[in-house]
């Protein structure tokens, strides 16, 4: 009896897993071509994807790359601004 009633609430559990994971779906537009962007190391990955980014900048958002904590609080001051 408990192991049925441990399957039926596991299988209750991935059902509703599998409802939520249903509703909350995003759509991506495809592309035809896929440019990759890399470096040796993250600091020339960041200068690629910036030259290649963007062409003109009002504004630029520093942050060290030896702790990524502070990169990522800068995330959202990027966005604002």
């Amino acid at each position: 009896m408990k192991k049925n009633l441990k399957f039926f609430k596991l299988l209750g559990y991935l059902s509703s897993a599998a409802f939520a994971s249903s509703i909350y779906t995003t759509k991506a537009f495809a592309s035809d071509t896929v440019i990759r962007l890399a470096g040796q190391d993250r600091y020339e990955t960041a200068a690629q994807i910036s030259t290649k980014g963007w062409n003109q900048s009002d504004y630029a958002i520093l942050s060290s790359g030896e702790n990524f904590p502070d990169a990522l609080c800068a995330a959202p001051l990027a966005k604002k601004i």
